[in-house]
């Protein structure tokens, strides 16, 4: 196992773990900060080709946790026969959802504000899970697999969109292990890594610097409004002008479809 495995306690710490926030005082101000972005980490269009790619069923039921502002979901509701339910902790990003579900006329796409660590409280079964882009939230991935099973069908597919750290890379976080480590976590759960879409097949880094500007940009609007917490802000963008470096230089991204081991 590996540092993933922390305990967090509260549900902001949750949501500033899987926002890269250093402190959780950042989180109420996130929805200003993240203003500009429809799509808050993982590629809407990318998940639903893979969606698309490997489902089998006539009508599939897909949750995603940690949803952010609903970008994957409306866009595979639009394209795919489907149930859908994004959960998320940040009620404005639910609002958005909601709403841009609304104006769209997409009645198979429910969103909810709700811890997602509280796996027990959701019910049903999905035939894909989404965790797009959440970090450590369940702990390390042996925890997650562990607490995903309550809420897997016998063909459930989980599509884990997050990054890894090739074996020859002299690169250290303390977020993010090596591939060799993900695999052997996940294989402890008797689960296995059935597919795996690499780079340019999921994500497209041009937009980073963008991205990496827009966020820039909004903190530097909360400085002049908020001048006693600039210390905060700035420390935001370090944050993120560091973690879009490491993501063009020195993580793997990948999005992983992850299933129950044949017997």
């Amino acid at each position: 196992m590996d540092s993933r495995n922390d305990i967090i306690n509260t549900e902001q710490e949750s949501i500033a773990t899987s926002m890269d926030c250093e402190d959780v005082e950042l989180v109420e101000y996130l929805p200003y900060i993240l203003q500009d972005f429809h799509e808050i980490g993982s590629s809407a269009q990318s998940l639903t080709k893979i969606v698309k790619e490997n489902n089998t069923k006539e009508t599939v039921k897909i949750i995603d946790l940690g949803c952010g502002k609903g970008a994957v979901l409306i866009e595979l509701a639009q394209h795919v026969k489907s149930e859908c339910l994004g959960i998320d902790g940040i009620k404005e990003f639910i609002d958005y959802a909601n709403e841009q579900a609304r104006m769209r006329g997409i009645i198979n796409c429910k969103f909810q504000v709700g811890d997602i660590r509280k796996t027990d409280k959701i019910e049903g079964k999905y035939n894909f899970i989404i965790l797009g882009s959440i970090g450590t939230v369940y702990g390390d991935y042996y925890t997650t697999m562990e607490r995903l099973k309550p809420l897997l069908c016998d063909d459930s597919i989980i599509i884990l969109d997050d990054g890894y750290i090739e074996e020859n890379k002299d690169f250290n976080h303390v977020k993010i292990g090596t591939k060799k480590d993900l695999i052997s976590q996940i294989k402890t759960s008797d689960m296995e890594i059935v597919k795996e879409y690499l780079g340019d097949e999921i994500s497209d880094n041009s937009e980073y610097e963008k991205q990496y500007q827009d966020i820039k940009k909004r903190c530097h609007e909360l400085i002049l409004k908020y001048p006693n917490k600039k210390e905060l802000f700035e420390g935001y963008i370090r944050k993120q002008e560091e973690e879009y470096h490491n993501l063009e230089e020195e993580i793997t991204c990948s999005t992983m479809l992850i299933k129950r081991k044949v017997a």
